[in-house]
């Protein structure tokens, strides 16, 4: 029967919409780098987001289901609403009154007084909102003149309550008919509370996606750790596709407020008037600022990035890198990022003339010049105190995660990255930088950084060509 397969759609559709958000927050959450990229805050945004979308498919599906029973035979309807009440509905003393009182009017239809006046008695009358217990009181009273009973309260409490609903018959059509006998009339009217209005079930699935997007954009952008970035292209579309959904929501939400003020409440003149007025000016100043800020981000912000060859031996090797490119139409910046899943960008050091591993004792002479030493440091050459000390830093286990990255500045001095550790919610990076001949012996000096904070002295050591020594200071 049509009514069974209708069910079988509905439950169908609402175990799939739940693999689909399962799948996805899988997929992004072992597929990209949002676990290390973002904050607890953030992931939950992204996760609320998520949930957001899915409420938005159920009542997708919910319109579509409810849009197709219209079309159903009053046997088919009987059918599909036995099975949504008692399989779906039981749980929800609410959702099951209204189930069973869609049974006790579609067994009326069928004129199975009896069936409809059993279920109707079944059915507890304060789980069902104003506008359901009208219907209840309209099943009653034409199953009081079908069985000749008396119909003078019923008409009185259907008469009390009020509903805009088009779907229920005006109180004189009723008397009439139930004062006539008219029989025929008033299952006519019953048969007429089954048409709805049409809802468009693709438009909770479009509000749905819109409102998703937003969220999660704005999930992504604004709570990401310090030294990620979202990936520019990305960042730069998902925010003109943001200002633009902004528009448009608030056109639509303001547009409902209207319907519904004029559903409830008969505005004059004045009042449509000041209604159009006050909503004129609001979408005018969300269009200017999201007009404002997507014109800034489309024409003045140029973002140029490329996949270039990177040879670092550290354990973002694996990883693609990326040169990118920022051009405001004033200033032009040049970064570097890692990147593994094309989404999340890690900051990157810029690429370098040599890298060497933490077990070469001195970078290659093949790959680029090595820097001029100090007279006054004989054979202590800069690399191998450094190397020297990371051995210590690692010995000592000071860091969670350790790999040595033999770098250059500016000037053509080695400096070394050491590694990243956790702290007070931080992440710092760690350096080892030489500050020169101190008493014969070269001095490395360990810092700190997290993001675009000031750098930080952790440490001193002197490397006298044999040993390490720990000058136990986080000064000049």
């Amino acid at each position: 029967m049509k009514g069974k397969k209708l069910f079988i759609i509905y439950q169908i559709g609402r175990i799939a919409t739940v693999i689909i958000l399962i799948l996805f927050v899988i997929l992004l959450f072992f597929k990209t780098q949002i676990l290390h990229a973002m904050n607890m805050f953030g992931l939950c945004i992204v996760i609320f987001s998520c949930l957001i979308l899915e409420v938005f498919c159920i009542l997708a599906l919910n319109a579509y289901v409810r849009n197709k029973s219209m079309t159903l035979t009053n046997q088919e309807h009987l059918s599909y609403v036995s099975l949504l009440t008692h399989k779906v509905y039981k749980r929800n003393k609410n959702l099951k009154a209204y189930g069973l009182l869609l049974m006790a009017r579609d067994a009326l239809l069928l004129r199975k007084e009896k069936k409809a006046q059993e279920i109707l008695e079944s059915i507890e009358l304060d789980h069902l909102n104003p506008a359901q217990q009208k219907l209840y009181y309209l099943i009653q009273v034409v199953l009081n003149v079908l069985f000749n009973q008396e119909t003078h309260d019923d008409l009185i409490r259907y008469s009390v309550i009020k509903s805009k609903n088009k779907q229920y018959p005006d109180e004189d059509r009723v008397n009439k008919a139930v004062e006539e006998k008219h029989h025929d009339e008033l299952i006519k009217m019953i048969q007429e509370t089954r048409k709805m209005q049409h809802i468009p079930s693709y438009l909770f699935l479009l509000l749905g996606l819109m409102i998703f997007h937003i969220i999660f954009y704005i999930g992504l952008s604004s709570q990401l750790k310090t030294g990620w970035i979202l990936r520019p292209r990305y960042a730069l579309y998902a925010s003109l596709i943001s200002y633009l959904l902004y528009i448009i929501l608030s056109g639509f939400v303001l547009y409902k407020v209207y319907q519904l003020r004029k559903k409830h409440h008969e505005l004059s003149a004045l009042n449509k008037a000041i209604h159009v007025m006050i909503s004129g000016f609001l979408m005018l100043v969300v269009v200017v600022l999201c007009g404002y800020f997507g014109i800034v981000s489309l024409f003045l912000n140029d973002v140029d990035e490329k996949q270039v060859a990177h040879h670092a031996p550290n354990s973002y090797a694996s990883w693609q890198y990326y040169e990118v490119i920022n051009s405001n139409g004033y200033t032009s910046t040049k970064d570097y990022y890692y990147s593994q899943d094309g989404l999340f960008f890690l900051h990157a050091s810029r690429p370098v003339r040599k890298n060497t591993q933490a077990n070469q004792t001195t970078p290659s002479p093949q790959t680029s010049a090595q820097p001029v030493q100090n007279s006054q440091s004989g054979a202590l050459e800069s690399n191998q105190a450094i190397l020297a000390v990371y051995h210590l830093i690692e010995k000592e286990s000071l860091l969670d995660h350790m790999q040595l990255e033999y770098l250059y500045d500016a000037k053509g001095n080695i400096y070394a990255k050491i590694g990243q550790k956790e702290e007070n919610g931080k992440t710092y990076s760690y350096t080892l930088n030489d500050n020169g001949i101190k008493s014969g012996q070269r001095e490395i000096v360990l810092e700190r950084q997290s993001g675009n904070e000031d750098v930080q002295l952790v440490d001193f050591y002197l490397f006298d060509g044999q040993k390490v020594t720990d000058e136990h200071k986080t000064s000049w």
